[in-house]
């Protein structure tokens, strides 16, 4: 419905749009402008938290070429841009979902397979390059490493680390190579 209430309109003007929800359903998210740089049209996305009992399959089918400035919830200035995700699963995976519906929204803008990673919380700048503390023989030692994508929480490495080498998380800035270290498993 586009208008709702009692009120005289000009000939002409709509007042109701019909869409078809089976078929024509589609996710509009908002993107920060930071972030929509890295999406592009055919990124595969997956949809959650709406409601059903798995994930949805959807594709980004346009990004727009325009950012709207809109304040966050904390007072910030933010660009935003939306872009729009068609459902890749079929229609009878999210019946129920309608216009105007909450759904959390993951594209997917990288991804690989046989890749080694470390949480981005290991990571910390030296001598500038991206740096981890590894435990070797209880003690703090300081490796220089390369970097591929990185989303915040975790990120690729291409070099100076190894399969099953342990990475000293949230390090603090008092801990310096050679220092004795306990490990500490937190549940």
């Amino acid at each position: 419905m586009i208008q709702e209430s009692e009120t005289s309109l000009p000939a002409g003007a709509p007042i109701m749009e019909i869409g078809n929800i089976e078929n024509d359903l589609e996710v509009v998210v908002e993107l920060l402008s930071t972030d929509a740089v890295q999406v592009t049209v055919g990124d595969p996305v997956i949809i959650a938290d709406w409601g059903g009992s798995r994930d949805l399959a959807g594709k980004v089918i346009r990004v727009d070429p325009f950012g709207i400035t809109q304040f966050s919830a904390l007072g910030v200035e933010e660009q935003r841009v939306n872009a729009v995700i068609a459902f890749t699963s079929p229609p009878e995976d999210y019946v129920g979902l309608g216009h105007g519906f909450r759904v959390e929204a993951r594209i997917v803008v990288w991804q690989g397979s046989e890749t080694l990673i470390v949480p981005a919380s290991a990571l910390f700048r030296s001598r500038g390059a991206w740096a981890v503390f590894v435990v070797v023989e209880g003690t703090a030692q300081l490796r220089l490493i390369e970097i591929g994508p990185n989303n915040g929480i975790e990120a690729q490495v291409t070099s100076g680390l190894a399969e099953g080498d342990r990475v000293i998380l949230y390090p603090s800035s008092g801990l310096s190579e050679g220092m004795s270290v306990a490990e500490c498993v937190i549940n």
